[in-house]
């Protein structure tokens, strides 16, 4: 279990990303962006090394600074892994994370992902 920060500008495959690693923990249901509605969970078919549930989380929607809040996970964090794009936008979250991704695109469409500890 952990938090892992996804940054990048939109379109460099932050959703792709967790959706990759949904299908890898066996989840069943169609991962989709939580732009409007800022998280969505899914339940594991099993637990994985503690694992019960995936969080999908998206902070787009706090881009200015009168809108940005100070979030909290409400979730147990012993048994769910938090995947938490533009975690940049909530200082809280972003001290919290276990590691961070950030997502790049070139002008020829190609997309890459680095990765370094917080």
């Amino acid at each position: 279990p952990g938090v892992y920060g996804l940054r990048g500008e939109l379109g460099s495959g932050k959703t792709t990303f967790v959706k990759y690693i949904a299908r890898l923990l066996g989840v069943a249901e169609i991962v989709i962006s939580p732009t409007y509605l800022y998280e969505q969970s899914y339940q594991l078919p099993r637990p994985i090394n503690g694992i019960q549930s995936l969080c999908h989380m998206d902070l787009y929607r706090l881009g200015n600074e009168q809108g940005r809040i100070d979030l909290g996970l409400e979730c147990d964090e012993a048994t769910m892994v938090y995947f938490i794009e533009w975690i940049e936008r909530s200082p809280t979250l972003l001290h919290s994370a276990a590691q961070l991704f950030t997502f790049t695109c070139t002008s020829e469409g190609q997309r890459f992902v680095t990765q370094a500890t917080s």
